[in-house]
């Protein structure tokens, strides 16, 4: 994948925002489904056989098995979000320039500045579906 920089009309960043943003949020809901049955598990555990090890292997469990898929499906949740308001930003701000710079769409505001906190990696999926991106040609 070369590192050239294609520049996209706003209208086709919404959409592949919101493909991302879906994406993101199957993602964090996986993360949050597996939290919530290790935290079943745990107290179901509890309940049965109370604190016979001690708590510091049930807090080591709480720790490991819930709170790193809830982490996980935070921090999934939080690049939806983010993601979703770079879509918004594309559809409803025109003083925005988006470019498609290898697997990143990244955006610049009105002086030419970088804005990071707006750009987001897409999938190759993604990245077939924008217009403006020249296509492979067969060379003989």
């Amino acid at each position: 994948m070369t590192d050239e920089s294609y520049t996209l009309p706003a209208a086709s960043i919404e959409p592949a925002a919101m493909v991302m943003a879906l994406r993101y949020k199957i993602v964090a809901g996986i993360a949050f489904v597996i939290a919530a049955l290790f935290l079943w598990a745990e107290i179901a555990h509890r309940l049965k056989d109370g604190f016979d090890h001690g708590v510091a292997p049930a807090v080591f469990a709480c720790v490991v098995f819930i709170g790193m898929p809830a982490s996980i499906g935070l921090w999934f949740f939080g690049k939806a979000k983010r993601v979703t308001n770079a879509g918004r930003i594309a559809s409803t701000d025109a003083s925005f320039t988006w470019h498609l710079v290898g697997g990143q769409i990244a955006a610049t505001d009105g002086n030419g500045v970088p804005r990071p906190d707006l750009s987001f990696a897409i999938t190759a999926g993604v990245r077939r579906t924008l217009p403006s991106i020249p296509r492979a040609t067969a060379q003989r």
